[in-house]
């Protein structure tokens, strides 16, 4: 988590996935270099990210309440969001989901399992 109070002024990271485990694996991962936020489903990242853009939005495809393209689709059509960047996760790397992501507008597609490397490699070129 972060406390902008204390002027932290790292790029802000959202991660939206209903996987406890990958959620703490990616903050583990970015949450040297990136001010990080975990929230487990596509109706939370969305009020977050309406309430302060963050500078990057990783989201699962298959979440609860709202699904990665759902959000996706929100995030792209509010003028306070529609410049985030977005990198879709998603554990099927079938390329249907590959090109409807990008279609939707998506900036990325990671498919796990991944490496660190490629993580941060990836948020990185977006941030």
């Amino acid at each position: 988590m972060t406390d902008e109070r204390l002027g932290d002024e790292r790029p802000r990271v959202l991660v939206a996935d209903d996987d406890a485990d990958l959620r703490q694996y990616v903050l583990g991962v970015l949450g040297e270099r990136y001010r990080t936020e975990a929230v487990p489903d596509g109706a939370a990242a969305l009020a977050s990210a309406l309430a302060q853009a963050p500078d990057l939005i990783l989201t699962g495809l298959m979440l609860p309440r709202l699904d990665g393209f759902g959000l996706l689709t929100a995030l792209r059509a509010d003028p306070r969001t529609r410049g985030v960047a977005v990198i879709m996760l998603s554990a099927r790397a079938g390329a249907d989901n590959l090109v409807e992501g990008l279609r939707r507008g998506a900036d990325d597609f990671l498919v796990h399992p991944f490496s660190a490397g490629e993580l941060l490699a990836r948020v990185t070129i977006h941030v």
